[in-house]
């Protein structure tokens, strides 16, 4: 079972000339609480923590593509589906 839920909390549609412009707002979270969230604690100097901070950023990120992966859609379906980003 997976600790990261990943949740659509808000999805906004308009349209616009002869289309639609959209946006989907994702909400990640894991056990521990917000995955973009780092809280640290220890007695380095700001650098030190930045560079730590990157890290399980890093960390948090690959678990989220790992998770995802399933969702990824190939060129070819997303030229189907005349989305453009």
């Amino acid at each position: 079972m997976s600790d990261i839920e990943i949740r659509v909390t808000e999805v906004e549609q308009s349209p616009i000339g002869h289309g639609t412009l959209g946006k989907v707002v994702f909400e990640v979270r894991s056990k521990g609480g917000d995955l973009f969230e780092i809280p640290l604690y220890g007695s380095v100097d700001a650098a030190d923590f930045i560079r730590v901070a990157r890290h399980y950023l890093h960390d948090n990120l690959a678990r989220c593509a790992e998770e995802t992966a399933e969702w990824k859609l190939s060129d070819e379906e997303l030229k189907e589906l005349g989305v453009i980003i």
